[in-house]
């Protein structure tokens, strides 16, 4: 019954969205109070876990009676605010509401897969999920001891967000409904930013469409990945500093870009590079005065949301720029020849197609450029992942690697043709340099495609001002979109893990089964050796991982087993969090090689080995 919980947010966002609706005149102003609530309810997300945590807090009670307090407030703010809305006239003709249709018949199939669907993918096994076990289990989110540097190292703020469905709602009920939420938010943010541009109805829904038909964007909406937070984030800060190009805007105004920034560095740094060119045109909406003072607000209250973290993590590594290892994944040279190389490499990646002649002989292209700049094809100064630039493509739709050509090329079309248009320039320009830095930040890996949704997002309102006239135009462009929406629609139905349809189905397969979909033959192993670990009465459980390992599987299935035992990690990446000693706990899971398993287990302690696990019992258990 504690699903229930779960709606305090939503309606804490829907009476924010209320509460904030623009009292001046403005071209959205349905769209522009969306945003606001949503900024309203994730600042509120950030806010409350880190005050939580500062007095070991963090608990269901906690959470469930601060979403209570701020659904109270804010619908109190909003039934205040109620009579002054206007309802919106929304005419979008017969080809726009078919193309409504079809994207809300789209977002609905993913809607179902977000529901029933375990959460699967390897970075979520690895650290996004597990982290926030250990932050329910700690009741803070301090940092803590692991093997997986990733879990304290990276942006938490995706996952802030996630720990309240977790305390209020119960474990993975609705994680995946959070990427899903974000996914109909960008849509919603870049057709406002189209129609700030100067798109009509049919542009605004072109721009939507761009984002929601892109295959990669369909695939991340049903998982708890983070990139499409993020790319939210941003798109809710490029149209609040669009505002500011167009007129001086005020001390409330800032205050609200300051939530969009800090979000936005909370939950991905590499964000903040792409949201930065859209900072300075509003930079020179506001002029050089106005713009320091409410700049320092900007600044102030971003801080408030990502400083916290980015203090603990200076402290942690003695760098502000916090775990190095996290920073490894970044382009390590940054002179012109290798930021070309780098930004070809991953324009060929995104662009990539069906056909493999064609992609190697695009590969190759990008190789003779790096050949002609004096760049090694395996240079690992530019890679991440893997030792040599390749195509990465897979004969069917995977969430880590899916090209998206048919969105990618009509965004790069758009902000090219936009440098040349006087009203258009500006964006066009922001969102060129949110290109550039793009490729002079993120080095090349085999799922770049997914790091870089945040700048296609940025861009992608342009495809709505792309000047379309004349029958045989307009007829070519519903034949791309036709395409479009029916490849999405294919990569919903058949796209892994986590497929509507195929023999591996989210309908046919259990929750259980979906969790190892990557990994099957760990399963059955996990699942006995956790019921060893419960059989033995272990209440303190100690794990012995790689860096990779894939860790929430322990939490489940333990869980699953017998009652919840405290998990610990018995390495630790951390300088100043050593890890407790294998004494203080009461079974040890190791999913090591098992001759590396046995050798750390004590005198006199059992080792129980299954494929691909070990259990290490001390002795009586």
């Amino acid at each position: 019954m504690t699903a229930w919980f779960a709606l305090l947010p939503l309606l804490t966002l829907g009476f924010a969205a209320v509460a904030g609706y623009p009292r001046a005149a403005d071209p959205a102003p349905v769209r522009l109070a969306l945003i606001r609530g949503a900024l309203t309810t994730g600042a509120l997300g950030v806010l409350s876990v880190e005050t939580l945590s500062l007095v070991h807090q963090l608990t269901p009670a906690a959470v469930r009676i601060g979403w209570a307090l701020a659904t109270v407030v804010t619908g109190v703010l909003a039934a205040r605010r109620l009579r002054a809305i206007r309802r919106p006239g929304v005419r979008p003709g017969r080809a726009g509401w078919a193309l409504i249709g079809g994207l809300a018949a789209l977002s609905a199939a993913e809607l179902v897969v977000a529901l029933v669907a375990a959460p699967d993918n390897a970075d979520s096994l690895s650290y996004h999920l597990p982290r926030i076990e250990h932050w329910a289990q700690n009741r803070s989110v301090e940092f803590f001891p692991t093997a997986i540097h990733r879990q304290t190292g990276t942006s938490p703020g995706a996952e802030y967000l996630l720990t309240h469905l977790r305390l209020l709602a119960g474990p993975e009920e609705f994680y995946n409904l959070l990427q899903w939420a974000a996914a109909i938010g960008c849509a919603m943010v870049v057709s406002r930013i189209a129609l700030q541009l100067g798109a009509g109805r049919g542009g605004q829904l072109l721009a939507a469409a761009t984002v929601l038909t892109a295959p990669l964007v369909t695939l991340e909406a049903t998982s708890t990945q983070t990139d499409l937070v993020v790319a939210f984030w941003v798109a809710c800060g490029a149209s609040l500093a669009l505002a500011g190009l167009r007129s001086p805007t005020g001390w409330a105004h800032a205050g609200w870009l300051g939530l969009a920034t800090g979000l936005t560095a909370v939950t991905k740094v590499n964000g903040v590079a792409v949201l930065a060119p859209f900072f300075a045109l509003w930079v020179v909406g506001n002029r050089w005065r106005p713009a320091i003072t409410r700049g320092a607000v900007v600044l102030a209250v971003a801080a408030a949301l990502a400083g916290p973290f980015t203090v603990r993590a200076a402290h942690e590594w003695g760098d502000p720029a916090g775990d190095p290892a996290v920073q490894a994944i970044a382009l390590q040279r940054h002179d012109p020849a290798a930021v070309i190389v780098n930004g070809a490499r991953i324009g060929v990646t995104v662009l990539a197609t069906p056909s493999d002649a064609v992609n190697t002989r695009m590969v190759g292209a990008v190789d003779a450029l790096g050949d002609l700049l004096h760049v090694a094809p395996d240079d690992p100064r530019l890679m991440f992942g893997a030792p040599r630039f390749t195509s990465v493509t897979l004969p069917y739709p995977d969430e880590d690697h899916e090209p998206y050509p048919i969105q990618a090329l009509a965004v790069l079309l758009a902000v090219g043709a936009g440098l040349f248009l006087r009203p258009r320039r500006p964006y066009a320009i922001a969102a060129a340099v949110s290109l550039v830095l793009t490729a002079a930040l993120i080095a090349w890996q085999p799922w770049v495609n997914r790091l870089i949704l945040p700048t296609f997002v940025a861009g992608a309102p342009l495809v709505g001002l792309l000047a379309v006239r004349g029958r045989r135009a307009i007829g070519a462009v519903a034949a791309v979109v036709l395409v479009a929406g029916g490849q999405a629609a294919y990569t919903v139905w058949t796209g892994q893990p986590r497929p509507l349809g195929t023999v591996n189905s989210v309908l046919a397969v259990s929750p259980e089964q979906d969790r190892y979909v990557r990994v099957r033959e760990r399963a059955a192993p996990y699942q006995a050796a956790a019921q060893r670990v419960a059989a033995s009465g272990a209440r303190r459980v100690g794990l012995i991982q790689s860096n990779v390992g894939l860790e929430y599987a322990w939490w489940v299935e333990l869980r699953r087993a017998g009652p919840p035992p405290v998990i610990v990690s018995l390495d630790s990446a951390l300088p100043k969090h050593p890890a407790p000693d294998i004494g203080s706990v009461d079974a040890v899971l190791c999913t090591l090689d098992a001759p590396d398993c046995a050798r750390r287990a004590p005198p006199r302690w059992t080792v129980v080995e299954y494929p691909g696990v070990s259990v290490l019992l001390p002795p009586g258990r």
